[in-house]
């Protein structure tokens, strides 16, 4: 949490103890850092192909497969600006639906290194 961004350490801290996620794209790579939370009720998302990038196969659980997708646009145009969806979501752990607050922060560092945190409560 130290090394992220101040404004997305503060979004991070004020929600810790929630579901999160972390993503880095920096030169073509992905890495990302979970929650044990956010695994288990979203699981891993990992995809075999290879034409197929991780960040358009996490749907945070929401319904509409898309919302996660759009989220991450919206970020993408406002840097270190909060971007928030409330919505129904499957949550794997209990194999129900229920309603949930997503919100997503991404900073862009330069054109090759950007951070993306993804808080659901």
């Amino acid at each position: 949490m130290e090394d992220l961004p101040v404004p997305m350490g503060d979004l991070l801290r004020t929600y810790f103890n929630s579901h999160w996620k972390i993503e880095w794209m920096y030169k073509g790579g992905y890495t990302t850092m979970k929650s044990d939370g956010y695994k288990v009720k979203f699981g891993t998302n990992k995809t075999s192909r290879k034409d197929l990038y991780t960040k358009t196969v996490d749907t945070m659980g929401f319904s509409h497969w898309d919302v996660a997708y759009k989220m991450w646009l919206e970020s993408l145009r406002s840097p270190g600006q909060v971007i928030k969806y409330e919505g129904m979501a499957y949550h794997l752990d209990t194999k129900k639906t229920g309603f949930q607050t997503a919100r997503m922060m991404t900073v862009v560092l330069d054109y090759q290194h950007v951070i993306t945190l993804t808080v659901i409560i």
